[in-house]
């Protein structure tokens, strides 16, 4: 007992009175110094008169110094009623202290900066020294004490609906309705995210081959027109490229299209001239008379052929007939003012007679043998 008063508490008797030091270290923004400075000092009623002003809830240091200076006034008081209210009051706050120390320690590996493991040594030594305190009424349960009570009951519950080993009561069965449509809801969020992902994807992969062909568009036209009739402004991955023609390369395309319309203007008005004297034409007769001279056409070029070109015999000599027809061919020919049958019945004459004189015989001699008649 006299060993822990001495650790946390140098000043043993009367309240130290506030002294200059005390004030000016507690002038400023950093409250640690400001209760390392009274507690140096013994004034142990300060530091519960500073930090009982927060009403909102203590921090682990402010739990700390107030289980200090607890402990400080217990020793100091003679009556039982007030040492016992000290002491018990110490030990709530300590105990509460070491337990946030603990609960850090096991989260994060460490108890903090080195003050504030300095502060959980003195802590736990001041709490040894408490235990020997007797003859003061105490619960059973510490508003400390019932807090890691209500902190462990909470933890085993969760844990036992979270494991499904939670049997009692309706709320077991009440938190497996209530997973099961967050798995669904889940599972739905999951699938939505995946075809979000797949259309991106899709859109991402439209996108990069629009663009491709947006550049193969530009590269044909700068091929046709000369380059850098299309100018392409810089792009990225993630912004899509900005096309724009050059104004004067533009201008001079537009003005050649127009020239090349002109033209075919003009030729469309001769067509439209040659198709009003065709339909004129066909207006003009009738079709029985189209079909009349069509069959007439016919009829003559078949009694042209059977007359004239089935009756020339080329491999042997002309008969009487066969002389005829050749010569009746010319003179149709030329009476016809057919210059081409013309030229050709003449060719073949020439040709055989020049061509074919190799194959002449004395015993059979055919009609290209001799000058020009037949023997």
């Amino acid at each position: 007992m006299l060993l822990a008063t001495l650790l946390v508490c140098p000043a043993v008797g009367a309240a130290a009175e506030p002294t200059a030091s005390s004030d000016s270290a507690c002038q400023g923004n950093d409250k640690r110094i400001c209760y390392e400075t009274l507690a140096a000092y013994g004034d142990y009623q300060g530091i519960i008169d500073r930090i009982s002003l927060n009403v909102i809830g203590y921090e682990p240091i402010e739990k700390y110094f107030l289980g200090r200076a607890h402990f400080g006034l217990s020793n100091r008081t003679a009556a039982q009623s007030l040492r016992c209210f000290h002491t018990l009051r110490a030990k709530d706050l300590l105990e509460a202290f070491l337990a946030e120390r603990h609960q850090k320690f096991e989260t994060q590996q460490t108890f903090g900066t080195s003050d504030e493991m300095r502060y959980v040594y003195h802590a736990t030594k001041t709490l040894d020294a408490l235990k020997s305190v007797t003859g003061c009424e105490e619960s059973s349960h510490t508003a400390t004490s019932l807090e890691r009570y209500a902190r462990r009951y909470a933890t085993e519950r969760i844990q036992g609906l979270i494991y499904n080993t939670e049997t009692d009561g309706v709320l077991g069965p009440l938190f497996r309705e209530k997973m099961g449509s967050f798995q669904q809801m889940t599972q739905s969020l999951v699938t939505t995210a995946s075809q979000v992902e797949t259309r991106y994807r899709a859109a991402s992969i439209e996108l990069d081959a629009g663009r491709t062909q947006l550049f193969s568009i530009r590269d044909e036209i700068n091929a046709q027109f000369g380059a850098g009739t299309v100018i392409t402004d810089d792009s990225s991955d993630t912004t899509f490229p900005l096309f724009r023609y050059d104004q004067n390369k533009k201008q001079a395309i537009l003005t050649s299209l127009d020239t090349r319309y002109q033209g075919l203007l003009q030729v469309e008005t001769k067509v439209t001239a040659l198709e009003t004297q065709l339909l004129s034409a066909l207006a003009a007769q009738s079709m029985d008379d189209y079909l009349l001279k069509k069959e007439q056409t016919v009829l003559s070029v078949k009694k042209l052929s059977a007359e004239l070109l089935l009756g020339v015999n080329l491999w042997t000599r002309f008969w009487a007939s066969e002389e005829k027809g050749f010569a009746k061919l010319k003179t149709a020919a030329a009476a016809e003012g057919n210059s081409m049958l013309f030229t050709h019945a003449t060719r073949i004459d020439t040709d055989w007679r020049t061509r074919m004189r190799v194959h002449c015989s004395t015993t059979n001699p055919a009609w290209y043998c001799t000058g020009g008649t037949n023997p």
